[in-house]
């Protein structure tokens, strides 16, 4: 569908975008918590795309008739919709949603309406999905299941650790809308 060019123009969008925004929304509606980590780009981050880029470059000389799938392509940009699910969960948590673990303000309150109310940690499975939707319009084959695990081992454990924290600020609270409420997260309770 497109070419390697246009692609790769497109991808760079996509990345502005996604982190941009980020920063943002970040500004907006927590500005004492901007700082670098609103990026989201770290070090394992920055290898990850890297490695989806070089199986990109390197797969578009050695397999470069699967490089033009229309289909993985159009999968891979209706994927990047999970960035739309992480800008919801942002703008309806506000200053609740933060970059970091933190200690409970005396604002703090347990957001569970909006998107939260269908989705719990709706933030981190808009960034799996995004993530992977990256890989797939790249028509990557390895990078989308790499992605997937890495992102996945990462969030299985943030959000266990965020989930005692949770339960230490709100108690029976979190607990009743944590039965409730799926991550939709596969293999993640």
């Amino acid at each position: 569908m497109f070419g390697i060019f246009a692609t790769f123009l497109i991808l760079i969008t996509i990345y502005l975008f996604f982190h941009l925004s980020e920063v943002l929304l970040t500004y907006i509606y927590n500005p004492s918590h901007l700082s670098w980590e609103s990026t989201l780009i770290t070090w394992d981050y920055t290898y990850s795309v890297l490695g989806g880029l070089t199986e990109y470059i390197l797969s578009s000389f050695f397999i470069s008739s699967f490089k033009q799938n229309s289909f993985m392509q159009i999968l891979g940009l209706l994927l990047i919709i999970g960035e739309l699910v992480r800008r919801v969960s942002m703008i309806t948590a506000q200053h609740n949603f933060t970059h970091e673990f933190e200690r409970k303000r005396f604002n703090h309150r347990l957001v569970d309406f909006g998107i939260y109310k269908y989705i719990r940690h709706p933030g981190y499975l808009g960034f799996l999905i995004w993530a992977c939707g990256t890989q797939i319009f790249l028509c990557n084959i390895l990078s989308p299941i790499a992605f997937a695990i890495i992102l996945w081992k990462f969030f299985n454990e943030r959000i266990q650790d965020e989930e005692l924290n949770l339960i230490k600020f709100f108690g029976d609270e979190y607990r009743k809308y944590r039965s409730k409420t799926p991550t939709y997260i596969p293999f993640i309770k």
